[in-house]
């Protein structure tokens, strides 16, 4: 019994709800334009809080199987669960895949809440899959100016940069394809 404990404190550490406080800005827009007392928007609010820490726990856990290996000999990740061997690295598995279908599972209730597959109706809800690659584009960007003080022709950074370039084209692809099918 003590294992099993074991084993789901260290999926719950592994999800990093700490970090979760970060997706609490959602509620900012329903605060702020008076709307807090409208149940059917709280709701879709607190839904989509819920989705977003499944997506980021999806993401925690990810990159704890990705970066095993320079996780173990970083002074303050080797103490990660996946890192330090006290969470199984078919655990994690398990629990990323269980985590996807959950995810799976909301995004399709939010589809059939809105006419399934309408895209008259839903095609502006699945464009939430191309924000992954606004964000990355955004922190790449950032990171290319103050980091590498790359800043001085911004145009060329554009141009310049593969992962940047890369990112770009797979945004207009996955909007493209989301839009026109």
């Amino acid at each position: 019994m003590k294992t099993k404990d074991c084993c789901f404190s260290c999926i719950g550490e592994s999800l990093r709800p700490k970090q979760w406080t970060k997706n609490l800005f959602i509620f900012a827009g329903i605060l702020f334009s008076q709307n807090i007392s409208n149940s059917l928007l709280l709701f879709k609010v607190i839904f989509a809080f819920f989705i977003f820490c499944l997506v980021s726990g999806c993401i925690y856990i990810l990159n704890d199987l990705s970066d095993l290996k320079q996780d173990r000999r970083h002074p303050v990740k080797s103490n990660r669960p996946v890192a330090a061997g006290r969470l199984k690295i078919s655990h994690a598995i398990i629990t990323l895949i269980i985590l996807i279908r959950c995810l799976y599972n909301c995004l399709r209730f939010c589809a059939q809440g809105c006419g399934w597959y309408s895209r008259h109706q839903c095609g502006d809800f699945f464009l939430v899959f191309t924000v992954p690659f606004v964000l990355y584009g955004i922190f790449r960007y950032l990171y290319l100016i103050y980091q590498k003080e790359t800043g001085g022709k911004p145009e060329d950074v554009l141009v310049t940069d593969k992962p940047l370039l890369i990112d770009i084209i797979l945004w207009v692809i996955t909007a493209a394809i989301i839009i026109y099918l």
